[in-house]
Protein backbone atom coordinates (compact mmCIF):
# COMPACT_ATOMS: atom_id res chain seq x y z
CA UNK A 1 0.00 0.00 0.00
CA UNK A 2 1.48 3.21 -0.91
CA UNK A 3 1.65 6.52 0.61
CA UNK A 4 1.25 9.96 -1.24
CA UNK A 5 3.16 13.00 -0.64
CA UNK A 6 1.52 14.63 2.52
CA UNK A 7 2.32 11.06 3.95
CA UNK A 8 -1.77 9.71 4.24
CA UNK A 9 -2.15 6.08 2.79
CA UNK A 10 -2.59 5.79 -0.83
CA UNK A 11 -5.65 4.36 -2.95
CA UNK A 12 -5.24 0.58 -3.78
CA UNK A 13 -5.37 0.42 -7.36
CA UNK A 14 -8.61 -2.03 -7.72
CA UNK A 15 -8.13 -5.47 -8.68
CA UNK A 16 -8.91 -6.86 -12.40
CA UNK A 17 -12.37 -7.93 -11.67
CA UNK A 18 -13.32 -4.38 -10.55
CA UNK A 19 -12.00 -2.94 -13.96
CA UNK A 20 -14.45 -5.33 -15.89
CA UNK A 21 -17.84 -4.90 -13.61
CA UNK A 22 -16.47 -0.92 -13.79
CA UNK A 23 -15.85 -1.36 -17.52
CA UNK A 24 -19.42 -3.39 -18.38
CA UNK A 25 -21.32 -0.73 -15.68
CA UNK A 26 -20.72 2.21 -18.65
CA UNK A 27 -21.48 0.18 -21.47
CA UNK A 28 -24.40 -0.70 -19.87
CA UNK A 29 -24.31 2.94 -19.16
CA UNK A 30 -23.83 3.67 -22.46
CA UNK A 31 -26.33 1.30 -24.17
CA UNK A 32 -29.15 3.05 -21.64
CA UNK A 33 -28.71 6.19 -22.96
CA UNK A 34 -28.69 4.68 -26.45
CA UNK A 35 -31.98 3.13 -25.96
CA UNK A 36 -33.32 6.35 -24.41
CA UNK A 37 -32.30 9.05 -27.45
CA UNK A 38 -34.19 5.96 -29.23
CA UNK A 39 -37.39 5.66 -27.35
CA UNK A 40 -37.46 9.74 -27.38
CA UNK A 41 -36.91 9.73 -31.34
CA UNK A 42 -39.86 6.97 -31.51
CA UNK A 43 -42.29 8.85 -29.38
CA UNK A 44 -41.76 11.85 -31.61
CA UNK A 45 -42.12 10.05 -34.74
CA UNK A 46 -44.36 12.35 -37.79
CA UNK A 47 -47.64 12.69 -37.62
CA UNK A 48 -49.97 13.43 -40.62
CA UNK A 49 -51.84 16.00 -38.19
CA UNK A 50 -48.63 18.20 -37.38
CA UNK A 51 -47.13 18.64 -41.43
CA UNK A 52 -49.53 20.43 -44.15
CA UNK A 53 -49.21 18.35 -47.31
CA UNK A 54 -50.56 19.92 -50.66
CA UNK A 55 -52.07 17.51 -53.04
CA UNK A 56 -51.15 19.05 -55.91
CA UNK A 57 -48.42 21.01 -57.44
CA UNK A 58 -47.87 23.05 -60.34
CA UNK A 59 -45.68 20.98 -62.16
CA UNK A 60 -44.34 23.32 -64.85
CA UNK A 61 -43.48 26.03 -62.77
CA UNK A 62 -39.55 26.64 -61.39
CA UNK A 63 -39.35 25.00 -58.11
CA UNK A 64 -36.22 24.88 -55.59
CA UNK A 65 -35.01 21.37 -56.21
CA UNK A 66 -31.59 19.85 -55.86
CA UNK A 67 -31.76 18.27 -58.94
CA UNK A 68 -28.29 15.85 -59.51
CA UNK A 69 -26.52 16.93 -63.15
CA UNK A 70 -26.82 13.23 -64.34
CA UNK A 71 -27.78 9.53 -63.49
CA UNK A 72 -23.90 8.87 -62.27
CA UNK A 73 -24.09 11.77 -59.89
CA UNK A 74 -27.02 9.75 -58.33
CA UNK A 75 -26.19 8.49 -54.43
CA UNK A 76 -28.43 5.57 -54.00
CA UNK A 77 -26.83 4.04 -51.15
CA UNK A 78 -29.09 5.99 -48.38
CA UNK A 79 -32.32 5.71 -50.08
CA UNK A 80 -31.88 1.92 -51.29
CA UNK A 81 -29.46 0.57 -48.46
CA UNK A 82 -30.89 -2.73 -49.32
CA UNK A 83 -29.14 -2.92 -52.97
CA UNK A 84 -26.96 -0.46 -52.85
CA UNK A 85 -24.05 -0.36 -50.53
CA UNK A 86 -22.22 2.80 -48.94
CA UNK A 87 -19.05 4.01 -49.70
CA UNK A 88 -17.67 2.12 -46.42
CA UNK A 89 -19.21 -0.97 -47.30
CA UNK A 90 -17.23 -0.59 -50.67
CA UNK A 91 -14.18 0.33 -49.49
CA UNK A 92 -14.27 -2.56 -47.06
CA UNK A 93 -15.05 -5.20 -49.74
CA UNK A 94 -12.30 -3.69 -51.88
CA UNK A 95 -10.53 -4.60 -49.01
CA UNK A 96 -11.62 -8.15 -49.01
CA UNK A 97 -11.10 -8.31 -52.15
CA UNK A 98 -14.91 -9.27 -53.20
CA UNK A 99 -16.47 -8.46 -56.17
CA UNK A 100 -19.13 -5.22 -56.22
CA UNK A 101 -21.51 -5.58 -59.10
CA UNK A 102 -21.67 -2.56 -60.73
CA UNK A 103 -26.26 -2.16 -60.39
CA UNK A 104 -27.53 -1.81 -63.88
CA UNK A 105 -31.53 -1.16 -62.47
CA UNK A 106 -33.91 -1.05 -59.74
CA UNK A 107 -35.40 -4.88 -60.25
CA UNK A 108 -38.17 -6.24 -60.79
CA UNK A 109 -39.25 -6.24 -57.21
CA UNK A 110 -38.81 -2.97 -56.18
CA UNK A 111 -39.48 0.48 -58.24
CA UNK A 112 -38.05 3.87 -57.51
CA UNK A 113 -40.98 6.18 -57.08
CA UNK A 114 -40.52 9.77 -57.56
CA UNK A 115 -43.00 12.19 -56.92
CA UNK A 116 -43.88 15.63 -57.59
CA UNK A 117 -44.93 16.44 -53.85
CA UNK A 118 -43.23 14.05 -51.09
CA UNK A 119 -44.67 15.20 -47.37
CA UNK A 120 -43.77 13.43 -44.40
CA UNK A 121 -43.35 9.33 -47.01
CA UNK A 122 -39.57 10.17 -46.48
CA UNK A 123 -39.83 10.62 -42.43
CA UNK A 124 -41.65 7.80 -42.61
CA UNK A 125 -39.27 6.17 -44.31
CA UNK A 126 -36.57 7.13 -41.63
CA UNK A 127 -39.16 6.70 -38.50
CA UNK A 128 -39.42 2.87 -39.66
CA UNK A 129 -35.67 1.86 -40.12
CA UNK A 130 -35.07 3.31 -36.91
CA UNK A 131 -37.92 1.25 -35.63
CA UNK A 132 -37.00 -1.73 -37.26
CA UNK A 133 -33.23 -1.55 -37.84
CA UNK A 134 -32.07 -3.81 -41.03
CA UNK A 135 -35.51 -3.17 -42.48
CA UNK A 136 -37.15 -1.24 -45.17
CA UNK A 137 -34.04 -0.80 -46.76
CA UNK A 138 -35.76 -1.35 -50.28
CA UNK A 139 -38.28 1.60 -50.31
CA UNK A 140 -37.38 5.46 -50.02
CA UNK A 141 -38.98 8.58 -51.52
CA UNK A 142 -37.69 11.95 -53.52
CA UNK A 143 -38.73 14.87 -53.44
CA UNK A 144 -38.36 16.01 -57.46
CA UNK A 145 -40.65 16.48 -60.04
CA UNK A 146 -40.76 13.68 -62.36
CA UNK A 147 -41.70 15.71 -65.32
CA UNK A 148 -39.14 17.47 -65.44
CA UNK A 149 -35.75 15.63 -64.17
CA UNK A 150 -36.62 11.53 -64.66
CA UNK A 151 -33.43 11.61 -67.05
CA UNK A 152 -31.01 13.33 -64.29
CA UNK A 153 -31.78 10.10 -62.51
CA UNK A 154 -32.19 7.53 -64.17
CA UNK A 155 -30.31 6.17 -67.76
CA UNK A 156 -31.64 4.71 -70.53
CA UNK A 157 -33.30 1.39 -70.15
CA UNK A 158 -32.72 0.91 -66.65
CA UNK A 159 -36.36 0.68 -65.06
CA UNK A 160 -38.23 -2.32 -65.61
CA UNK A 161 -42.08 -1.13 -64.06
CA UNK A 162 -43.40 2.27 -63.42
CA UNK A 163 -46.14 3.27 -61.34
CA UNK A 164 -48.68 6.09 -61.75
CA UNK A 165 -51.12 5.59 -59.17
CA UNK A 166 -53.95 8.36 -59.00
CA UNK A 167 -52.52 11.11 -60.61
CA UNK A 168 -53.53 15.24 -60.66
CA UNK A 169 -56.29 14.85 -63.12
CA UNK A 170 -56.12 18.68 -63.90
CA UNK A 171 -59.48 18.87 -64.79
CA UNK A 172 -59.35 22.26 -66.66
CA UNK A 173 -58.22 22.11 -70.43
CA UNK A 174 -55.88 24.95 -70.18
CA UNK A 175 -54.49 22.58 -67.62
CA UNK A 176 -54.33 19.08 -69.65
CA UNK A 177 -50.22 19.98 -70.54
CA UNK A 178 -49.80 19.52 -66.80
CA UNK A 179 -51.05 15.50 -66.91
CA UNK A 180 -48.43 13.52 -66.29
CA UNK A 181 -49.27 11.13 -68.64
CA UNK A 182 -48.98 12.86 -72.54
CA UNK A 183 -47.41 12.02 -75.31
CA UNK A 184 -44.28 13.98 -75.31
CA UNK A 185 -43.66 12.52 -71.97
CA UNK A 186 -44.76 9.06 -72.56
CA UNK A 187 -42.03 8.86 -74.91
CA UNK A 188 -39.86 9.91 -72.41
CA UNK A 189 -40.97 6.98 -70.25
CA UNK A 190 -40.47 4.59 -73.49
CA UNK A 191 -36.74 5.90 -73.03
CA UNK A 192 -36.00 5.00 -69.67
CA UNK A 193 -38.15 1.33 -69.58
CA UNK A 194 -35.98 -1.30 -70.30
CA UNK A 195 -37.59 -3.66 -73.49
CA UNK A 196 -40.38 -5.57 -71.21
CA UNK A 197 -41.02 -3.05 -68.91
CA UNK A 198 -44.30 -2.41 -67.48
CA UNK A 199 -46.21 1.09 -67.00
CA UNK A 200 -49.08 1.01 -64.42
CA UNK A 201 -51.67 3.23 -64.23
CA UNK A 202 -54.78 3.93 -62.50
CA UNK A 203 -56.98 6.04 -61.71
CA UNK A 204 -60.68 6.95 -60.25
CA UNK A 205 -61.62 9.97 -62.57
CA UNK A 206 -62.85 7.85 -65.75
CA UNK A 207 -62.09 10.92 -68.44
CA UNK A 208 -58.50 11.20 -67.31
CA UNK A 209 -58.41 7.39 -67.44
CA UNK A 210 -59.68 7.56 -70.95
CA UNK A 211 -56.88 9.91 -71.73
CA UNK A 212 -53.91 8.13 -70.33
CA UNK A 213 -55.44 5.01 -72.19
CA UNK A 214 -55.79 7.04 -75.48
CA UNK A 215 -51.96 8.51 -75.53
CA UNK A 216 -50.65 4.80 -74.45
CA UNK A 217 -52.55 3.00 -77.00
CA UNK A 218 -51.55 5.57 -79.88
CA UNK A 219 -47.47 5.17 -78.71
CA UNK A 220 -45.69 2.84 -81.27
CA UNK A 221 -43.65 1.95 -78.51
CA UNK A 222 -46.03 0.38 -76.12
CA UNK A 223 -49.00 -2.17 -76.24
CA UNK A 224 -51.53 -2.70 -73.48
CA UNK A 225 -50.92 -5.60 -71.12
CA UNK A 226 -53.92 -8.60 -71.49
CA UNK A 227 -55.95 -8.86 -68.37
CA UNK A 228 -54.62 -12.66 -68.36
CA UNK A 229 -51.82 -11.62 -68.00
CA UNK A 230 -52.63 -9.36 -65.75
CA UNK A 231 -54.41 -11.98 -63.53
CA UNK A 232 -50.99 -13.54 -63.03
CA UNK A 233 -49.02 -10.40 -62.21
CA UNK A 234 -48.85 -9.39 -57.91
CA UNK A 235 -48.28 -5.71 -58.46
CA UNK A 236 -51.67 -5.17 -60.64
CA UNK A 237 -53.89 -6.34 -57.94
CA UNK A 238 -52.16 -4.39 -55.70
CA UNK A 239 -52.85 -0.82 -57.69
CA UNK A 240 -56.34 -0.92 -56.38
CA UNK A 241 -56.13 -0.84 -52.36
CA UNK A 242 -52.18 -0.29 -52.10
CA UNK A 243 -52.36 3.38 -51.50
CA UNK A 244 -54.43 5.41 -49.57
CA UNK A 245 -56.08 6.99 -52.50
CA UNK A 246 -57.17 3.22 -53.86
CA UNK A 247 -58.29 2.53 -49.89
CA UNK A 248 -60.23 5.83 -50.27
CA UNK A 249 -62.18 4.94 -53.41
CA UNK A 250 -62.81 1.36 -51.85
CA UNK A 251 -64.68 2.78 -48.78
CA UNK A 252 -66.67 4.84 -51.01
CA UNK A 253 -67.28 1.67 -53.14
CA UNK A 254 -66.14 4.21 -56.51
CA UNK A 255 -64.73 3.11 -59.43
CA UNK A 256 -61.69 2.59 -60.67
CA UNK A 257 -59.77 2.45 -64.12
CA UNK A 258 -56.52 0.37 -64.65
CA UNK A 259 -54.65 0.18 -67.16
CA UNK A 260 -51.02 -1.50 -67.70
CA UNK A 261 -48.25 -0.96 -70.50
CA UNK A 262 -45.53 -3.29 -71.70
CA UNK A 263 -42.85 -1.31 -73.62
CA UNK A 264 -41.85 -3.05 -76.59
CA UNK A 265 -37.96 -3.57 -78.17
CA UNK A 266 -38.82 -1.76 -81.80
CA UNK A 267 -41.42 0.63 -82.66
CA UNK A 268 -45.04 -0.98 -83.59
CA UNK A 269 -47.09 0.22 -86.89
CA UNK A 270 -49.88 2.29 -85.73
CA UNK A 271 -53.11 2.46 -88.16
CA UNK A 272 -53.58 5.98 -89.63
CA UNK A 273 -56.57 7.87 -87.71
CA UNK A 274 -56.49 11.24 -88.42
CA UNK A 275 -58.94 11.89 -85.92
CA UNK A 276 -56.84 10.67 -82.90
CA UNK A 277 -53.44 11.78 -84.50
CA UNK A 278 -55.35 15.26 -84.03
CA UNK A 279 -56.04 14.13 -79.97
CA UNK A 280 -52.72 13.31 -79.51
CA UNK A 281 -51.03 16.35 -77.77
Amino acid sequence: MGRNKKGGKGRVAPAQGGVQKESQQQQSQQQHQVDKNKAHELATLPRKKMYRARAHSNPLSDQLLDVPKAPAHVDWAPLYPSFFPSASQQQQQQQQQQPDPAPSGMGTDSAAELQAVASTSGRDVASLRLEHPGQYGNVSCVRTNAMKYLPNYFEKGQLTKMFFLFPDPHFKAANHRRRIINTTLVTEYAYLLAPGGWLYTITDVEELGNWMRDRLDTHPMFERVSEEELEKDPAAGLLYEATEEGQKVARNKGNTYRAVYRRLAAPRELPANPERLVSRK
